[in-house]
């Protein structure tokens, strides 16, 4: 079974000019950035409104795995650094066209870059013996890059007391290219 809920929230009634700005340092390893701008300009038919985001910054990651297959032990251990530079925006008009109908036009992209590299040593050895037969060395160098662009059209008519006709389009397009160089010893 299914169904729908229609959750109605009640506008801000402020007319002008809103917004915020926030950022934040964060220090592990490295040090990163997470900034944003929020905004809105409404008038008594009108709403303009915006954000811009961003995720700046290094991380570190581990991976320890002791595994046993084949009669055989797999000791690895990899550690990674991730550098990231994400960024995210969000534009929206939305208008009265009548008393009863309204027009929304929304563009919202996220365009991401990052560059990482990890390095892993795996020791193998035989369980029926307690030295190390081979080990395997990999590290990885890749980078990626992605870009996400989005459009929403929404046009809406109220036709009775909480009845509406909506008419929604939307459109993306969707981006990504990546390379890796990972040679193992």
């Amino acid at each position: 079974s299914g169904g729908i809920i229609n959750i109605i929230f009640k506008k801000d009634k402020n007319l002008g000019f809103n917004g915020s700005i926030s950022s934040t340092l964060t220090k592990g390893d490295y040090f990163r950035n997470n900034s944003s701008l929020l905004f809105n300009y409404k008038t008594k038919k009108s709403l303009l409104y915006g954000s811009i985001s961003n995720n700046i910054g290094k991380s570190t990651g581990f991976i320890y795995l002791n595994r046993t297959q084949n009669g055989n032990n797999f000791n690895a251990k990899t550690e990674s650094v991730y550098n990231e530079n994400a960024n995210n925006l969000r534009l929206g008009y939305e208008t009265s066209i009548t008393e009863k109908s309204t027009l929304s036009l929304i563009f919202n992209s996220v365009l991401n870059i990052n560059d990482d590299f990890s390095d892993s040593r795996t020791p193998i050895r035989a369980i029926s013996k307690s030295s190390i037969d081979s080990v395997l060395i990999a590290q990885n160098d890749g980078n990626s890059k992605g870009n996400n662009y989005f459009f929403s059209a929404n046009y809406k008519i109220n036709l009775k007391k909480k009845r509406n006709l909506t008419f929604d389009m939307d459109y993306g397009i969707l981006l990504k290219s990546s390379d890796a160089f990972q040679p193992n010893y």
